[in-house]
């Protein structure tokens, strides 16, 4: 989910046992995150615009290579391996394919 509002900062505010000050400075700019929900909780991650695009391209049926070049054209500094390592920890990531589909 992307958003031009924090909205990490907005849903992390709004939890029970967040411990900030409550507020949330919208002016901050957008965010990019991953809702999860492992076993019935909600888990949100945090994502770097290019592991965003990552994501959003896989998602749509691109191959990893395209995926990963439109990644790099929004965020040159990626670390592959490691969004990639993160995402199949998290099972957002959970199954690959080789050659055509």
């Amino acid at each position: 989910m992307a958003s031009d509002y924090p909205i990490l900062r907005i849903w992390q505010t709004n939890q029970e046992d967040d411990t900030g000050d409550g507020q949330v400075d919208l002016a901050a700019g957008g965010e990019q995150v991953l809702v999860l929900r492992p076993h019935m909780t909600v888990e949100i991650l945090p994502l770097s615009r290019g592991e965003y695009t990552l994501l959003q391209c896989l998602a749509a049926g691109a191959s990893l290579g395209t995926a990963c070049d439109m990644a790099f054209s929004q965020e040159t500094a990626l670390d592959l391996v490691g969004v990639l390592q993160k995402h199949i920890r998290h099972a957002s990531l959970v199954a690959f394919q080789v050659g055509e589909a």
